[in-house]
């Protein structure tokens, strides 16, 4: 399987999220990663460890050509592929905000987690610097979190600590704050 997905990286230049049969905009954040990190955490062999973080490296550090001019909804018609929609901020301010990129709140805890795998794969290719830095990031879905209702919710770019949603699980799938799920499931 990963040598799949890092054949899709060598001919279009990422892994893919939901081949179809091309790169598209289903679904959000770029789990291939994870699946990287998980086959070498367990000690598969038969691809390129050195690849491999090259095409998980690009899909952490790299935004979406017009990251901070669109606002990368599912499935959004006419636009480039992005690997992870608000890359931009995430890496700027510590969290994309909802006023500036749809499922704003699933976007910034997927990423994160993402960047835990990311440093995973740092990690077993000796980039030391690089763990680092993908766990201290990894630890930006602390962002989220607000103590005062004990969820994750998403916050504006225009007033940093300034929560959006009201609290409780009012954000569901097909809400514009919240990728398939609720407040109670993330």
């Amino acid at each position: 399987m990963v040598q799949a997905l890092l054949q899709d990286y060598r001919e279009g230049g990422w892994m893919p999220k939901w081949p179809n049969p091309s790169y598209t905009n289903i679904m959000i954040a770029t789990h291939a990663d994870s699946v990287v990190a998980e086959a070498i955490n367990k000690g598969f062999h038969g691809f390129d460890y050195e690849l491999a973080y090259k095409a998980v490296y690009k899909d952490a550090m790299t935004p979406p050509a017009g990251d901070t001019t669109r606002d990368w909804h599912d499935r959004q018609a006419h636009v480039p592929y992005e690997a992870r929609a608000g890359l931009t901020y995430f890496k700027r301010i510590g969290y994309v905000p909802v006023d500036k990129t749809a499922e704003a709140a699933s976007s910034t805890l997927e990423d994160a987690y993402d960047d835990f795998a990311v440093a995973q794969v740092g990690k077993a290719v000796g980039k030391d610097a690089d763990y680092r830095f993908f766990i201290d990031r990894s630890r930006n879905y602390r962002n989220l979190y607000n103590p005062a209702t004990g969820f994750m919710q998403e916050e504006t770019q225009m007033v940093p600590g300034q929560m959006r949603m009201p609290a409780g699980p009012r954000a569901t799938n097909g809400s514009t704050r919240i990728h398939r799920s609720t407040t109670f499931q993330v």
